[in-house]
């Protein structure tokens, strides 16, 4: 990029840091290499400060997230971003939590959907569970028996169609029993994530606000790949939570349901990466 282009799809964030690093380099590849040391460095400090089993943290990050870091780094660098605005808001730093998802936003606007959570953090909204389910239930059974979801966001955004026209079908569910399985498989590691958490102080209850938006989402998600992105971070910034939550666990099954879980990650890998390779363009190897 020559220079900054108000005028581009491309977020004014994303731009200036484009712009910064043609100045130092030109060589082609630095994009790869300075926003992966960017997303993993955040990533790594952050699991490691926060997270009471790293290790595992680590493999459930490549599971879900190693071809999705390769292919869509600007909401991969928005996502670590949106980490800090997480722990922040989880700290009671309304402020700092602010500015970390106006930063986020910089980079790749799909971070926006971060802030209902937000807001509901600060406003203190308590979690139902029974309310909740109820409208998990129903929502499922609209989004996969109509395609009620596509017309209500034509009607409220009359542009989403034209801007937005690769996002407004599911891929994944239209690849075959695969798609189905795999997004399924990752609603049941939700749902696990889920049952590990009880409310019963506020932190509890905001991490329960945090899983009822990845559930949704990723409900949505069977018939459009508009919801799949946006779900996907919260899933990234469901990893260490769900990981302390079963550690801390005094479930009786509580290792089961771990390796039961790193089974569906392997499962979920191979989908992605081997069994359906045209799901990604991994742009490391498209310079060689």
């Amino acid at each position: 990029i020559n220079g900054v282009n108000r005028n581009l799809r491309y977020e004014i964030g994303f731009q200036w840091f484009n712009f910064i690093l043609g100045k130092v380099t030109k060589l082609p590849q630095s994009i790869i290499i300075t926003s992966a040391l960017f997303s993993y460095g955040l990533i790594a400090y952050y699991y490691k400060k926060y997270c009471v089993a790293p290790l595992l943290a680590i493999i459930c990050f490549y599971a879900l997230f190693f071809s999705e870091f390769t292919n869509t780094i600007r909401l991969a660098m928005a996502s670590c971003i949106l980490l800090f605005s997480f722990e922040s808001i989880r700290k009671g730093k309304n402020v700092r939590a602010v500015f970390f998802l106006i930063m986020a936003a910089l980079f790749h606007n799909a971070a926006i959907v971060f802030t209902p959570y937000l807001l509901i953090v600060i406003f203190k909204i308590k979690f139902r569970e029974k309310l909740f389910r109820i409208v998990a239930i129903v929502f499922f059974i609209l989004c996969i028996s109509s395609n009620f979801l596509i017309y209500v966001l034509k009607a409220v955004i009359p542009s989403l169609s034209s801007y937005y026209s690769l996002y407004l079908s599911s891929e994944r569910v239209g690849s075959g029993w695969l798609g189905i399985v795999f997004l399924i498989i990752k609603l049941g590691i939700i749902w696990f994530g889920y049952t590990f958490t009880v409310s019963q102080d506020e932190r509890e209850n905001n991490t329960l606000w945090l899983y009822a938006f990845a559930l949704l989402l990723y409900i949505s998600s069977f018939i459009m790949n508009l919801f799949d992105r946006l779900a996907s971070i919260y899933m990234f910034l469901l990893i260490v939570p769900t990981i302390n939550e079963m550690i801390k666990s005094k479930k009786i099954l509580k290792e089961k349901y771990i390796h039961l879980m790193l089974c569906g990650l392997i499962i979920l890998f191979l989908i992605e990466n081997v069994l359906r390779p045209e799901w990604n363009v991994l742009y490391p190897y498209t310079f060689f």
